[in-house]
């Protein structure tokens, strides 16, 4: 295998599963490098000119079949045989034709368009074999293009921006192989790609577009490598020369990738060992080795089947660790590192201990025990009252302490002082008062001068802050109330109930002719009366005069016509505070 030393630490990437896991014997002596492809008459769908016998990879085959590059005395030492799939059912036919590589030419259900996902025509039942045949033996390998790597889980998006280059400190590197070193390559043609989605197992990434975006990467799940854009291989849609000579950088990439393909068919092993700054570890060969890189182990196996063993040998440097804390004082954290306990007395520390294979860790402490905290508040509420203070309620005098988290969310230890302002006893009479016919009242009310004094409402008081403002009736405010505030802020209510009494008077006689004023006739009074009715009727019953408004008064008359002097009887009903008052009796009209 002439590219071997290029490709070591690729093979410790790809080979993930141990021999035993295999179901067939992987054992590849026949020295050729057998491409299965998939023939354009029995898969195409579409454009026929993306399989592997078609005109656009002419420049793929002619570089394959060129002695000189493929073969016993060929820069890769694999000699290539080609064999079409046909009829393939199971994968001990693809086993039973020694399959090294299975080339999928494009099958996808959609070639052009812009910003689209891409699928493969291929049947499921089919790309399920090629699949099961990949994972079965770790030098199976599958080459495939751009819809078909949805099977794979992947999606790709119909943009590019060339050149393609390798990504960061690639492993493998195939822009730098036995068939020379590139920088860069191009993608061809009408339709370019890049991976828009990669499966949660992840991808090695071989090369990128130019805005960073994989266009070639070796599954993690079956080692397989897929491209998102066919043309990377193609003659004419792409930069791939049609001569069996290598003459261009895709020509350089396609070399590459099929001699990578020739050594991952032989038969190797890998294996990871780690160890410590300044120890050392025996290979399977029985070489001693105490640096970090890539070792190469023949091992003569049975059945004349040699195992290449490639041990990646790392060392091993832990990271500080750092313990933090952060408590408060006296809360009685401690911890104990190596043969030292760490607490409020002794904080921080530095500790070398064995960790991970023996390799020594260094351990640094960093405690921090934050200051606790004191407060002090005082109040003074009055008798009866309650005072709601950080969540405790006070109904008393009180000296107490509460413990509340403070900034730093340790103890604050806050002195609560309450004191119980008393309210001096004041004799108030809460009666109700009677107010007659809109007549003033005048409070007597005995308030000592230590308290401030206020009336609400304020209509109808001559003052809101004396101790007995004078009451006339304006507004019938029906309650007002009196509020005594001490020289601590303590207060006291009284309620005073107002009952107003409207009592109109009625007189008995009148005279229509009278010049002395008493030339009508109906109730008098000063206040207004609701639910007012007035009623004059004769002495067989009639209806003389009658009237809802208590400013209209009778003038004598009936139907506009005097009537004679005589004796009739009134009715007069009205509302009292909520009460209905009816009234009658005679009256007497002179002329």
């Amino acid at each position: 295998m002439g590219i071997f030393s290029n490709i070591k630490t690729f093979i410790i990437v790809i080979l993930c599963l141990p021999y035993s896991s295999f179901s067939q014997d992987c054992c590849d002596t026949d020295g050729k490098l057998v491409i299965c492809y998939l023939p354009s008459d029995e898969y195409c769908s579409g454009d026929c000119r993306y399989h592997y016998d078609d005109i656009f990879m002419e420049g793929l085959r002619s570089k394959l079949n060129n002695t000189s590059y493929f073969g016993p005395d060929g820069i890769s030492s694999c000699e290539v045989e080609e064999i079409p799939l046909r009829n393939i059912s199971s994968v001990n036919q693809l086993n039973n034709l020694n399959c090294d590589i299975i080339f999928l030419g494009v099958a996808n259900s959609q070639l052009t368009g812009s910003n689209s996902i891409f699928t493969t025509s291929l049947p499921m039942s089919f790309t399920d074999i090629v699949l099961e045949w990949s994972v079965e033996c770790i030098e199976n390998l599958v080459i495939s293009f751009q819809g078909e790597s949805t099977r794979w889980g992947y999606e790709i998006l119909s943009d590019n921006v060339n050149p393609n280059t390798p990504a960061v400190a690639t492993t493998p590197n195939i822009f730098n192989g036995i068939f020379g070193t590139i920088d860069e390559v191009n993608q061809g043609g009408s339709f370019q790609a890049n991976f828009s989605a990669i499966p949660p197992t992840g991808s090695t990434i071989l090369a990128q577009d130019d805005l960073g975006r994989p266009t070639i990467v070796l599954d993690n799940a079956t080692n397989d490598i897929l491209m998102a854009d066919v043309g990377l291989v193609c003659n004419t849609a792409g930069d791939v020369s049609i001569s069996p000579l290598i003459i261009n950088s895709n020509d350089i990439l396609v070399c590459n990738v099929f001699a990578l393909g020739c050594d991952i068919a032989g038969n190797f092993a890998s294996e990871t060992a780690i160890i410590c700054e300044n120890s050392s570890y025996e290979l399977p060969d029985g070489i001693i080795v105490n640096e970090a890189g890539d070792y190469s182990s023949v091992i003569v196996g049975s059945m004349g089947c040699d195992s290449t063993i490639i041990t990646t040998v790392e060392l091993y440097t832990p990271e500080p660790t750092t313990i933090t804390y952060e408590g408060c004082a006296s809360d009685g954290y401690e911890i104990e590192i190596g043969n030292n306990i760490y607490n409020e007395s002794n904080p921080v520390g530095t500790e070398n201990l064995p960790g991970f294979l023996g390799c020594d860790s260094t351990v640094t402490i960093e405690l921090i025990f934050r200051e606790n905290s004191e407060g002090f508040f005082d109040t003074i509420i009055c008798m009866e009252d309650s005072f709601l203070y950080l969540e405790n309620n006070f109904t008393s005098q009180s000296d107490t302490t509460i413990i509340i988290p403070n900034a730093a969310n340790c103890d604050s230890f806050v002195n609560v002082l309450v004191e119980i302002a008393e309210f001096m006893d004041v004799v108030i009479d809460e009666r109700t008062i009677v107010i007659r016919n809109s007549e003033e009242f005048l409070f007597d009310l005995d308030i000592p001068n230590d308290y401030a004094i206020s009336w609400t409402p304020s209509s109808g008081l001559s003052c809101t802050d004396c101790a007995n403002p004078i009451l006339n009736n304006i507004d019938d405010i029906p309650i007002y109330t009196l509020t005594l505030t001490s020289e601590k802020g303590c207060q006291s209510m009284y309620s005073f109930p107002i009952s107003y009494i409207c009592e109109p008077y009625i007189p008995n006689i009148f005279n229509p002719e009278s010049i002395n004023g008493n030339d009508r006739f109906g109730p008098l009074t000063s206040c207004e009366l609701t639910d007012y009715t007035f009623i004059v009727y004769d002495r067989w019953g009639s209806v003389i005069f009658e009237t809802k408004n208590q400013d209209n008064h009778w003038n004598g008359t009936k139907n506009r016509s005097d009537l004679d002097s005589g004796i009739f009887v009134y009715f007069c009903e009205y509302s009292n505070n909520g009460e209905l008052i009816q009234q009658s009796g005679p009256l007497t009209l002179i002329r």
